[in-house]
Parts: C-alpha cells; structure tokens; sequence
C-alpha cells in the first residue's frame, strides 16, 4: 500500500534516497532529505560514520502497514526540509528489525535523536510539538557549544597574538583544532 506511492533510487555508496511523487495530479516529483536504509551493511557504515560528527541525527522508526507513522511522514519532511542542519534517517522496522531491536524500539512511531552515536533522546507516537522542542533543544545546544569554543580559540590566538583575517580559515582551524587540546 505505502510502498506504491514510494519509489527508491538504490546508490551503491551510500543509503536510498525516496522521491516522493507529488500528491496532485502533477507529474513533478521532490526529493526527500530523508535518507531511507534498507540493508543492514549500509545501516550499520552510516551509523559508524556518524560517532564522528556532532551533527544531530534523527532516526525515525516506521512500518509501511503503521497509520500513526504515515500521519508523522508530512511532519519529518517539512522538519527535514527546515533543519538542514540536523539529519533525518528513515528506517522500517520490518526490514531492519534488529536495528530496531538493538534501540529497544517497542511502538511507532518512534523517533531518536542521537549525537556521536549516543541517544540523547527519544519521542514515542504521533507527537509533533515534543518532537519539535527536542529537535530544536539539541540543535541549539551544539551550536551554543560550537560558540563558545569559538569564542575561546578567538581569545587563545588573539592572546599569542594571532589575528584571523578570514572566516573560512578560522571556522576550518577551530575546528581542526577542537580535539588538539587547543
């Protein structure tokens, strides 16, 4: 049933993108920023991939037979399409289920958010807002840490002496910098 208005394009490097056809009588299709994993291997890459990044990961687990599921579908990609600073994953229980045994999931919806590999929360059925003031709770914490330790290398340099005289390079230092003891 969900499956027909879905179609998957399959990248040999990475996960399934999903075009969605658009619900009018049009011909236009829009890609999703959803990103769909339908095998086990490219999960489990992917999910290695990410312990290094700061960037907030949303993994929704879904079932194409779930209503409460295809109600929240709208809902992550318009927040997918509005944070494009956060990821969105997209994983059906019934195709990786022990992914989602391994998150203990036990209802669907079920939304988790992580950051370097670890959960740092969770939001269960068709709850808009909540999911909203998490998304938007964990985003705002990394960029407030990602200022502040701006704000401290900018203080370390200008203290030796230094001046950055170019955004990119600062941006590219500080964070080169971030796990250097700096």
């Amino acid at each position: 049933m969900m499956r027909s208005q879905f179609s998957t394009m399959q990248s040999t490097h990475g996960p399934s993108f999903i075009m969605r056809s658009s619900s009018m009588a049009s011909t236009r299709a829009s890609t999703s920023r959803v990103l769909a994993f339908h095998s086990p291997a490219k999960w489990k890459a992917h999910f290695a991939s990410s312990k290094a990044t700061d960037k907030l990961m949303v993994i929704e687990f879904t079932a194409s037979w779930c209503v409460p599921c295809r109600t929240m579908e709208p809902v992550i990609e318009e927040f997918a399409a509005k944070y494009t600073d956060v990821e969105f994953i997209k994983i059906d229980v019934d195709e990786l289920m022990n992914v989602s045994m391994e998150f203990g999931v036990q209802a669907m919806p079920t939304f988790i958010l992580m950051k370097r590999g670890g959960v740092v929360d969770k939001v269960t059925g068709v709850k808009r807002e909540e999911l909203l003031n998490k998304i938007e709770k964990h985003r705002i914490a990394l960029m407030i840490s990602i200022e502040y330790f701006n704000l401290r290398l900018f203080d370390a340099l200008s203290w030796r002496g230094a001046k950055p005289n170019n955004n990119r390079c600062f941006v590219f230092f500080s964070y080169s910098c971030l796990f250097s003891g700096f």
